[in-house]
């Protein structure tokens, strides 16, 4: 398994100038579906515990170290969560925004997911975040990447909401009664 790692790692760091594209889409990516998910009160107390849970911000501090050797399955994961039914729709629109091939995106957004998460630790410790400060935080954050880049985020809004009618709370509540009715009926 550690070779493989070396091995995917190798291949992403191949062209630097295209995974730093990747990564530069690949994070909006997450900030937007993230903030989603967090707009609804059980997203944001989910992203809260998860965060609490599994994600101390400690690989912000070893970027190098994590980059070396990332943790993909660690990233599928939190992708599982963050994007839902919606990975390969976005994996598709990041892989026609930026020309890399749909499974470079799907690598970067497994590399890239910790990190993102590592960084809301990082703020929820600084700031005394809770559930609802994370959630504003993260609304801030699409915010700002929106004016940065308002072409990229509209393609993302597009690209997650599931039922085309214009709305993503629907897709959201629905993606998280799902998720909160299963964890519920066990």
């Amino acid at each position: 398994m550690a070779a493989q790692s070396s091995t995917e790692t190798s291949a992403l760091s191949a062209d630097g100038t295209s995974v730093q594209n990747g990564l530069a889409a690949a994070i909006p990516a997450l900030i937007t579906a993230l903030s989603r998910n967090a707009q609804s009160k059980d997203g944001a107390e989910a992203l809260d515990a998860a965060i609490a849970k599994d994600h101390d911000g400690s690989v912000i501090d070893n970027i190098g170290t994590y980059l070396q050797n990332p943790n993909l399955d660690d990233g599928n994961g939190i992708l599982k969560h963050a994007l839902g039914g919606q990975q390969e729709s976005v994996q598709q629109g990041l892989s026609a925004q930026t020309g890399l091939d749909p499974q470079m995106i799907a690598k970067l957004l497994q590399m890239a997911a910790p990190l993102v998460l590592g960084m809301l630790a990082k703020q929820k410790q600084q700031q005394g975040l809770n559930a609802d400060g994370l959630s504003d935080l993260l609304q801030q954050e699409r915010a700002e990447q929106s004016q940065k880049n308002p072409d990229l985020m509209g393609m993302l809004t597009g690209m997650l909401d599931q039922d085309k009618d214009g709305g993503f709370m629907d897709d959201v509540q629905s993606m998280a009664g799902k998720l909160f009715g299963r964890r519920n009926n066990e």
